[in-house]
């Protein structure tokens, strides 16, 4: 058989054996180092491991050092024990160790060389061996270009390591990818059979001696250069075809398309047409048409269209454009034309349209023809006519109107122009009126290049209006503006009206001048002529203005009244050099009303005044007359008010004596005159610069400006002419324009400047610019558009003339006075004032008047006389300033009147000796009700000293006759200042005192003192304030006896003291208080007292206590506070404690933080003590047990009278490590000081820095260029020459500071100097010793300790003169010009200030602390429950420990646990560990938890175990553990079973996990729940294999049924277990109490509800037999009242009263009538029906909410889609838009919630009490009524007692009747009851365990049902969907497998 067999198939088996066996298995593990391999490149920085590599060898070396070194000192050690000579070992040692030492901070500098045989250079570098991982590799390292042997050349080229990491990555990805293709055993052996390899022959192989094979010698000829050639191959000649330039395409056809509808009612037909249209082969032509027509019953939709577009070119010579439109339909009809024709010369455009509206109404007829033309300029027309006949009969209105327009605009290169012309006539009916008029109006402007004008002509006429208007405007550009402008008017209500103004402007004289008018003549109700004129002037040096308003008019009133009005207004205005001068003068008069006034104000050489005067006249006889009123019924009120008879206002209403006269008039003059003084005075100034910069800088300037304004225009000119001469346009010509300005004289300066003349230069409004439009092929025609060159205007003013002179135009002339060096101020002249007005109710003379003579004297007077005393009164002032020994000033002013009266007098010396101050100030005010005197005096010398004493007196008396009250008081205060030039002082006090009797029985008493002084000196400031308050109430007695009902008093200290050496301050306060009125009876004491003590750059310490102390009827309140501060260098601490006290009520809090050198720590403590005996009376329903019995109190071990205390305490301490990292300046102490080395330190410059100065060298060519180096050396040696200090008389030395060897000696002396600053005193400061010390420790500190020494302030004299510049300003020079005296002079005294001892202490090393411990601890105490948290992080060695701990004590057993929790995290030999366990300990369940995490370099570890044990529940256990290529996972309960997760990489290409499970009765058995497999197959496809296992899923919900009953009774049984310990009972029996206690609760209200039931019946009762007796009685009095015609009111009255009564019964029904229903107490009907109300309330607006939602819901849904519904409905032109229709459905939603709203709101609202006075109004309403209705029905019916009757028996039938609705209601609720009590009996039957476990399985069934039925409907729906993935996916009923070819992911 074997011989038989194909050698193929040998091959193919031994081939799959290997593959098997060996060759799957290496190339899996080949793809995993390659995968791992790829990941490590992908995570990897090259640059980083070369650094990681580069910190090895420095590393090693190190050890090697190390390694020698204790070989040598090992050696050595030998040599000791052996040697005798030990300075020959201490030599070699010596020299031992300076090897080492070299060998550790060895550098070694390879110089610049060459590579062998290339001609790359290599710089200089350095390399230190122990810092090789500090050496810079750059990111890109870029090779130049390199030759070797000087013939080949490799080029540029970049090492990127980022790229490498590329390729490599890309290198591993092709590896991967790559397959080794396999050869097919039958493609080599085909049929050859094994039978064939026994005839083979044997192949034998020599031995074959490698060493012995040698390679014969190779000779390769010489080749000879010199006559070496190489013959050239001829390249033949290539022709290329040639390549067509054009391409050819089909000429465009047809295009056609047609619309067509056909129905019975409409038809439409719509076609277009595009064609090319071409007969000639030189005629191109397109044509486009659009044809549609529609016919139908109704004429409305008829119409037809036809519209037609044509382009062509004639033999292509021009091109023409032209399109057609018409339009015809029923009511209107449109024609249009248009075409377009371009030529070589020109472009014409023309448009024609016509459009006719035919209706009923209104006929119309526009037509418009327009003409655009494009040739050498651009030209356009267009005429426009319209005429239309309007009728509307049915509102009576009928037009008809002609309107036509012609329009013309033309631009070209040198003028702009247009005219637009309207002419319209028409007619018009509307109603009653009719009229016709013709409208006519003519609009032209033109601008050419100097020149611009424009006209307006207007003229409407009609037979009511008739307007007329011309305007005319011409202006010449820098020449002159002239406008003329007119206007006529007639209308109905104005005879005539016109209107002119006129204006100039011309620029040559400067001058404008305006002229305006307007008169007018008014007809109708107000008639009378009216003018307005207006003239204005204004030219150099002269403003004029005139302003005149005149009007005589009648004024036409009801009742023919008739009134007359005139009116005058005048302003004037001229403004000049000589005057200023302004008159306004205005008069009115209507009928015997008269008012004018007349003002004028000047200003001359000589004065300036202001004079006015007013008056008026009126006649107000018309008060006088009697008015009689009749009675007005106010609307909508319904109220009347009364009739008014022979009322006078001025009689009745106080005019009259007000007034006195009808007969009114006032008259009021002003005079305010300034008479100039001719004197002058004059200030030193020297003029001489001001004259020589005119002189010499001014015309300079000019003629720089003016050569540069003339070098512009001649650029302009240049430009302008190029582009005239260019187009050969002609400027126009006009006169030269002159510019005149007349001779003037500088004020004050006095120079004078003759006229000056210059020729304008001449401006244009355009330039003439060429536009070229480019030229352009039309597609498809084929017809070249040309260029068209066109010259227009462009706005840009240039200059087309310029003068020769202006270009020497120079300066007027000049004329300077005499050189003066002094200004000359005008002295102050004479003011006086006068003010006088006069009425017949008051007189007022007011005059003042301001003299200078030989002295300054001011008076004042004012006097009021009157009828009324109150307006009397008198006012005198007067003030004198003398100069002649000194300044004196002196004022007195007086007032009087009978309600104040009023002194001033004050006096100022100022003499060269001393100056003194006096002032007096005395008022006493005299009112009904109040008396004030006051008394004031201020005096002030500076004889002995600078003082000034003030003093002021206030006394007070205030009656209130009406409530019996005085009030009197006096206030003293008093302030003395001391101001020496040593010191300042200040003392002041001030005392109050009050005395109030309020009624006659009150009496308030109240003192006031504040007592405060101030002292400053230069070492320092005081200051102490004292303030006390006493303030009584005491009520009087008959028996002139007393009793205080509140007392309070205060005091207050508070003392400052600042200085250099410290700041200290202290406050007190104290106050007490007691009250005792009425019910209030309290006693306090508030005391507080803070002290703050800050030391500079010591100590600062504050201290503040609080007190407060307050007794009252419900016991005492405490307050108390306490806070310090203690802030120094060793330590800093932070305390504050509380305590509040209210009766038995004590709360404290205490808060407490430090920092010290060991630890920082933060304490907050808080507590609550009360009595709690009142749990014992808070019962709880059902139960009947206390709070105190609930809550266990009595396990607690406390006594019931004893207070009870709540702690809460929380600690945070921080423990500072006393190990860390220092950081130290080197120092070396010497005998006289300490020397401190910084290390040197070089750094290499960048080269962006370097090029820094060139780049700044670049902006600015004067900056010097400066070479940077290429290292810094830092720090760098310092050197500083000598120098003095500015200001100062110190000089220093030359030094040098070198930071490598600082020397600091142990005393420094200072060099003492002044301190000299301008215009200050001199400062000297001493010489002193600073002493250095440094001391060692943790951190070192170099002390510098500055001595107690003291800074003279040199004496000084106030300066007179102040030097600004090169002047100076003399201040006795100013003051002689006011008196003649000199400024005394102010010396202040030499000042000694005292510098205290200054110590300093700089750091000379940093340390920077490890990480020590944090704890935290929690504590709560109370009775019932204790609590105890500690947490803790601590750092031990590398690790990191914490640690948390709880520990919970309580009277309930359910609070009570124990935790205990440790975690150690370290991190040790590049390794990652946490390890953790917690603890937890309860009576119902313990945790045991485990936690070991492990993270090192490639492989991570974790593992999480979780043991939960628990008598009363279950046990459970919870396992987890993760590693780099799989996680496990379980949960396992021994009542449960077994539930596991496993997830496993089993290789690169494959990933398997599943869920499993194991039953109870077969442990060992893993039942497999969801299994998932995902394979890498062929590098193809990637394979997904999914299993599950329905049955287990049914299991477990099966198995969780039937443990469900076993589950709810351990539940019921663990609350079972707290209810009976807490409560007593389990719940079962609870259920019981629950039950009888709601039955109960029933039955008490069924009896409550049949008790008011009863009470109801009894109250009708009474009525029917009380009442209704009554109304017997009432209907028998109605009856006689009937009967006997009886009108005066008495049935009314009767049935009100029985109104009252019936309402006062049912309200006190309402409100006595109390119900008790079943979950709430007793409540009144009242109260229930407002609940009741508040329910309904409540139930609608949660109903509308819930319908708001469900409509938002509905809203957001069906809106999407109704919004983009829009349809037209069939035979009209209505459009239905949806997004309309939902916008009127919100609309209408939303006013339905507002109503809503309003409705709810009005519920809200409605009280029954609103209700029952809405029902009384009613009543009332209707008894009134009835009142009216039985009046009527006395006389038509006399019978109507009888009926009465009738009425009567009908009303007790219906009492009767309501008794038995009252027994109805009886049963009712009897039936009521007995239904609630059976409902509840069914409940508590409903709630046993039966029923729960029962209702349970049922909802477990349904989510079961439910689920199993949604895991078939996806099996199905996966059914469905594979028919269509064909082979990729497989489904079956357990398992489901997916083939996911790689192209599609």
């Amino acid at each position: 058989m074997l011989k038989n067999t194909k050698v193929a198939e040998v091959v193919q088996k031994f081939s799959n054996l290997i593959d098997t066996t060996a060759y799957n298995d290496i190339k899996m593990k080949f793809k995993e180092i390659l995968e791992d391999t790829r990941e490590r490149v992908i995570g990897m920085d090259i640059r980083d491991e070369i650094y990681i590599h580069l910190q090895r060898v420095s590393e090693s070396y190190s050890n090697m050092i190390t390694f020698i070194s204790d070989k040598l000192s090992a050696l050595m050690e030998q040599f000791r024990k052996i040697a005798k000579d030990q300075d020959i070992i201490d030599r070699i040692e010596e020299g031992m160790l300076g090897v080492l030492d070299a060998l550790k901070t060895i550098e070694i500098v390879v110089p610049s060389f060459k590579v062998p045989l290339s001609d790359l250079a290599i710089p200089e570098f350095k390399i230190n061996l122990n810092k090789l991982q500090e050496f810079s590799i750059p990111d890109r390292i870029s090779v130049p270009e390199i030759t070797i042997f000087n013939s080949y050349t490799i080029p540029a080229f970049t090492i990127d390591f980022k790229e490498i990491k590329t390729n490599i990555i890309a290198i591993i990805d092709c590896i991967r990818e790559y397959e080794i293709p396999k050869i097919e055993p039958e493609e080599i052996f085909g049929d050859l059979k094994v039978l064939y390899f026994i005839n083979l022959p044997d192949l034998t192989l020599p031995e074959i001696t490698l060493s012995q094979i040698k390679l014969p010698v190779i000779n390769f000829p010489k080749l000879n250069i010199e006559d070496f050639e190489i013959t050239m191959l001829p390249i033949p000649e290539i022709k290329v075809p040639e390549v067509p330039s054009e391409i050819c395409l089909p000429v465009f056809g047809k295009l056609y398309g047609e619309f067509r509808l056909d129905s019975p009612f409409y038809t439409l037909v719509t076609a277009g047409v595009i064609q090319n249209s071409t007969t000639k082969f030189k005629t191109p032509q397109f044509t486009a048409s659009l044809t549609s027509q529609g016919t139908s019953h109704v004429d409305l939709l008829d119409y037809s269209l036809d519209a037609m577009a044509r382009v062509e070119a004639p033999r292509m010579k021009m091109l023409m454009f032209t399109e057609t439109l018409k339009a015809s339909h029923v009511a209107f009809s449109i024609d249009h034309k248009g075409s377009v024709t371009i030529t070589g010369p020109s472009v014409e455009a023309a448009v024609t349209t016509t459009a006719n509206v035919t209706t009923k109404m209104y006929l119309g007829n526009l037509v418009n023809k327009g003409i655009l033309t494009l040739k050498s300029g651009v030209s356009a027309a267009m005429e426009t006519s319209y005429n239309h006949n309007l009728n509307i009969p049915m509102a009576e209105i009928s037009t008809q109107a002609t309107m036509t327009q012609n329009i013309e605009a033309k631009m070209e290169s040198g003028i702009v122009s247009g005219n637009i012309k309207n002419n319209g006539n028409g007619k018009w009916s509307i109603q009653d009126y009719s009229d016709e008029g013709t409208h006519k109006c003519d609009l032209g402007f033109t601008v050419n290049f100097g020149t611009a004008t424009f006209t307006l002509e207007g003229e409407t006429n009609s037979n009511a209006i008739t307007i007329k208007k011309s305007i005319a405007i011409e202006s010449v550009i820098l020449s002159h503006i002239v406008v003329d402008a007119k206007a006529e008017a007639e209308l109905p209500f104005l005879k005539s009206s016109i209107m002119s103004l006129k204006g100039e402007a011309h620029l040559g004289d400067l001058k404008i001048a305006l002229t305006a008018f307007h008169d007018a003549e008014l007809i109708g109700r107000l008639s009378g002529p009216v003018s307005y004129s207006l003239e204005l002037l204004a030219q150099p040096f002269e403003i004029m203005f005139a302003f005149k308003n005149k009007g005589n008019t009648k004024i036409a009133f009801p009742l023919k009244l008739i009134g007359k009005a005139d009116l005058q207004h005048d302003f004037d205005l001229i403004v000049n050099a000589e005057k200023q001068w302004l008159h306004w003068a205005a008069s009115a008069r209507f009928n015997q009303y008269k008012y004018n006034h007349n003002y004028t104000m000047e200003n001359n050489d000589i004065e300036m005044f202001l004079h006015g005067t007013a008056n008026g006249e009126a006649n107000v006889d018309f008060l006088t007359l009697p008015l009689s009123i009749p009675e007005i019924t106010v609307p909508y009120l319904e109220i009347k008010t009364p009739a008014l008879k022979e009322f006078s206002l001025w009689e009745h209403a106080g005019i009259g004596s007000l007034l006195t006269t009808p007969q009114q008039s006032f008259n009021m003059n002003l005079k305010l005159n300034y008479l100039k003084n001719p004197e002058m005075h004059s200030i030193n100034f020297d003029l001489g610069p001001i004259y020589s910069a005119m002189g010499d800088i001014i015309p300079v300037a000019f003629e720089h400006y003016r050569d540069r304004l003339v070098a512009c225009m001649k650029d302009s000119y240049i430009k302008a002419k190029k582009q005239y001469s260019k187009h050969n346009i002609e400027t126009f010509s006009q006169p030269p324009q002159i510019l005149k300005v007349p001779e003037y004289t500088v004020p004050i300066l006095n120079i004078e400047v003759s006229a000056f003349r210059a020729e304008l230069p001449t401006l244009s409004y355009f330039v003439p610019k060429e536009v070229r439009t480019p030229s352009f092929k039309v597609p498809a025609i084929g017809f070249d558009v040309p260029s068209y060159t066109l010259v227009l205007p462009s706005l840009e003013l240039p200059v087309i003339h310029l003068p020769e002179s202006l270009s020497e135009l120079t300066l007027p002339t000049i004329k300077l006075p005499a050189i003066q060096n002094k200004i000359w101020i005008p002295s102050m002249g004479n003011v006086s004032f006068g003010f006088s007005l006069k009425s017949s109710v008051v007189t007022l003379s007011v005059n003042a008047d301001l003299h200078k003579e030989s002295d300054v004297v001011m008076r004042l007077g004012a006097l009021s006389t009157s009828v009324f005393q109150v307006l009397n009164g008198k006012l005198d002032g007067a003030a004198s300033l003398t100069r002649k020994r000194g300044i004196q000033l002196a004022t007195s002013v007086s007032v009087e009147h009978q309600n104040l009266k009023a002194n001033h007098d004050c006096a100022v010396s100022l003499t060269k000796q001393s100056m003194e101050t006096s002032m007096a100030n005395n008022a006493k005010i005299n009112l009904p009700f109040l008396n004030v005197e006051v008394n004031q005096e201020l005096l002030g010398n500076t004889k002995t000293k600078p003082n000034v004493a003030s003093k002021m007196k206030l006394k007070y008396t205030c009656t209130i006759p009406l409530i019996h009250s005085v009030a009197m008081g006096n206030i003293d205060h008093h302030l003395i200042l001391e101001a020496l030039t040593s010191y300042v002082s200040l003392e002041t006090s001030t005392k109050g005192k009050t005395n109030i009797l309020v009624m006659d029985g009150y009496s308030v008493e109240g003192d006031l003192e504040k007592n405060a002084t101030l002292y400053l000196n230069a070492n320092g400031l005081r200051s102490n304030v004292k303030f006390l308050l006493i303030s009584n109430i005491d009520r009087k007695h008959e028996l002139r006896s007393r009793n205080n009902i509140f007392h309070f008093d205060m005091e207050k200290k508070c003392a400052v003291e600042l200085s250099l050496r410290r700041v200290y301050a202290t406050m007190e306060y104290t106050s007490h208080n007691n009250v005792d009125f009425a019910f209030l009876d309290t006693q306090g004491k508030h005391t507080a007292k803070g002290t703050l003590e800050f030391v500079p750059l010591t100590t600062l310490k504050a201290t503040v206590d609080s007190e407060a102390d307050q007794s009252h009827g419900l016991g005492i309140a405490v307050l108390f506070q306490n806070i310090k501060i203690d802030i120094s260098a060793e330590k800093q601490a932070f305390s504050w404690h509380s305590r509040e006290e209210l009766g038995a009520f004590i709360h404290s809090i205490d808060l407490i933080t430090s920092n010290d050198e060991a630890e920082v720590r933060m304490d907050i403590t808080g507590s609550v003590q009360a009595y709690i005996q009142f749990l014992k009376s808070l019962r709880l329903p059902v139960y009947h047990r206390s709070l105190w019995d609930v809550l266990r109190l009595d396990h607690a071990n406390i006594k019931i009278s004893n207070p009870q205390l709540l702690n809460a305490s929380f600690s945070v301490v921080y423990t500072k490590s006393q190990d860390g990292i220092l950081f130290t300046i080197p120092s070396k102490i010497v005998e006289d000081g300490i020397i401190f080395s910084i290390p040197e330190l070089t750094l290499a410059v960048p080269g962006w820095v370097k090029q820094i100065p060139s780049s700044i060298r670049r902006i600015d060519m004067r900056i010097e260029n400066y070479d940077l180096p290429d290292h810094l050396i830092l720090p760098p040696v310092i050197s500083i020459p000598a120098f003095d200090v500015p200001f100062t008389t110190l000089q220093v030395q030359p030094f040098i500071v070198d930071l490598k060897n600082l020397n600091i000696p142990n005393t420094i002396t200072t060099t003492a100097f002044d301190i000299m600053l301008p215009g200050l005193p001199k400062i000297s400061i001493p010489s002193y010793n600073i002493d250095t010390k440094i001391s060692v420790g943790k951190m070192s500190f170099l002390s510098l300790k500055i001595p107690q020494h003291e800074i003279t302030i040199s004496s000084f004299q106030l300066p007179k003169s102040v030097s600004i510049g090169q002047h100076t300003i003399d201040l006795d020079e100013i003051t002689r010009h006011f008196s003649n005296f000199e400024s005394q002079t102010i010396t202040i005294p030499e000042q000694m200030m005292e510098i205290p001892e200054i110590a300093l202490y700089l750091p000379s090393s940093v340390f920077i602390p490890m990480f020590g411990s944090l704890a935290a601890t929690w504590k709560l105490s109370s009775p019932i429950y204790k609590v105890e948290t500690t947490a803790k992080v601590e750092k031990r060695d590398s690790n990191l420990l914490t640690e948390a701990k709880s520990t919970c004590t309580s009277t309930s057993n359910l609070l009570e646990y124990h935790l205990d929790a440790t975690a150690t995290l370290g991190f040790d030999h590049g390794v990652l560990h946490l390890n953790g366990k917690c603890n937890f300990i309860h009576s119902d369940v313990n945790v045991n938890w485990q936690h070991v995490f492990n993270q090192n370099m490639r492989v991570p570890h974790h593992t999480l175990n979780v043991d939960i044990t628990s008598p009363t529940f279950a046990d459970v256990s919870f396992r987890y553990a993760s590693r780099k290529d799989g996680i496990t996972a379980s949960m396992s309960s021994p009542s449960s079973g077994f539930l596991g997760l496993y997830l496993q990489r089993r290789s690169l290409s494959q990933l398997h996990g599943k869920l499993f499970g194991r039953y109870l009765t077969n442990p060992g058995k893993d039942i497999d729940v969801l299994s998932v497999k995902t394979t890498l197959k062929n590098s193809e496809k990637l394979s997904m294999q999914m299993s599950w296992n329905k049955e287990f899923l049914h299991d477990c919900i099966e198995g969780f049924k039937e443990r469900l009953p076993a589950i709810t009774e351990a539940v019921l049984k663990f609350i079972n277990k707290y209810h009976t310990a807490h409560f007593g009972f389990d719940l079962n029996r609870g259920g019981m109490k629950l039950k009888n206690t709601l039955t109960n609760v029933i039955e008490q209200a069924h009896r409550n509800v049949a008790e008011s039931v009863n009470e109801l019946q009894k109250l009708i009762d009474k009525l029917s037999s009380h009442k209704y007796e009554q109304v017997v009685d009432n209907m028998t009095t109605i009856n006689k009242l009937v009967r006997s015609s009886m009108s005066d009111g008495q049935l009314n009255k009767h049935g009100e009263q029985l109104v009252e009564d019936a309402l006062e019964a049912f309200f006190a029904l309402l409100r006595n009538i109390k119900l008790s229903l079943p979950g709430s107490g007793e409540m009144t009907a009242l109260e229930i029906y407002q609940n009741a109300r508040r329910s309904v309330s409540i139930g609608v607006d949660g109903a509308v909410q819930r319908v708001s939602r469900l409509m938002d819901a509905i809203w957001n849904t069906v809106t999407s889609n109704i919004r983009k519904v829009e349809f037209t409905l069939p035979g009209t032109d209505i459009v239905v838009k949806g997004q309309e229709m939902l916008e009127e459905l919100m609309t209408a939603w939303k006013s339905l919630l507002e109503q809503k709203a309003r409705a709810v709101e009005i519920w809200r609202e409605m009280s029954l009490e609103k209700i029952l006075h809405s029902m009384t109004d009613v009543l009332q309403m209707c008894i009134n009524k009835a009142k009216e209705l039985i009046a009527s029905l006395r006389a038509e019916h006399p019978d109507l007692g009888s009926k009465l009757d009738d009425i009567y028996v009908e009303g007790k039938n219906t009492m009767k009747s309501s008794k038995q609705h009252i027994e109805a209601a009886k049963k009712h609720l009897a039936q009521y009851k007995d239904l609630a009590k059976l409902n509840i009996q069914e409940v508590y039957n409903g709630m046993s365990m039966k029923q729960v476990n029962r209702h349970l399985e049922e909802l477990i069934s349904i989510v079961q049902s439910h689920l199993f039925g949604g895991l078939e409907d996806f099996q199905d729906l996966i059914t469905n969907v594979i028919q269509d993935t064909g082979p990729y996916v497989r489904f079956s009923e357990k398992q489901l497998d997916i083939d996911i070819p790689f192209p599609f992911l």
